[in-house]
């Protein structure tokens, strides 16, 4: 089959296609790198629910964002103040889940270069809050409306 080509001269196919692949290898090494720096939200909330590592869930953006929404129970550390004395008390012993608001936002990645700077095993939540979303799993904050039914009213 032929490939026509473009006036660009790229042959109908995306770019990042043309380098060489890495070899299983070093596809197997590069995969298990990532993973050892993130996590989705399925395997956040599991293991919230389970309570099978200690966990603390920080939203790395700024506090106003935090406080208008938020995964339930994270604390608020935004990449720009995270400090030594914004993680005082904290336990080092636990793994520090960060995010931000989704793939386009960086605020997880610098908070969790941040953590890691202080000393944290850290790893960000691929995604953001709107991966968090997408399984509606619990946020909280001032515009977040209350999960109560509403009553019917009588005569409708």
């Amino acid at each position: 089959m032929a490939v026509k080509k473009t006036s660009k001269g790229q042959g109908g196919r995306g770019r990042s296609l043309d380098g060489k692949p890495l070899s299983p290898a070093e596809a197997a090494k590069y995969f298990r790198n990532k993973l050892s720096a993130e996590t989705d939200a399925w395997d956040l909330h599991a293991n919230l629910q389970a309570g099978t590592l200690p966990v603390i869930v920080a939203d790395g953006r700024s506090p106003e964002a935090y406080q208008r929404r938020h995964i339930r129970g994270a604390i608020s550390r935004w990449h720009r103040d995270l400090d030594a004395t914004a993680a005082e008390g904290l336990d080092r012993k636990a793994l520090v889940v960060v995010y931000g608001n989704d793939e386009a936002c960086n605020a997880g990645t610098k908070a969790a270069a941040r953590w890691a700077a202080l000393g944290f095993r850290v790893k960000e939540m691929i995604g953001g809050l709107r991966a968090w979303d997408a399984y509606a799993f619990p946020v909280e904050g001032s515009s977040v409306r209350s999960a109560k039914p509403r009553r019917k009213q009588k005569g409708r």
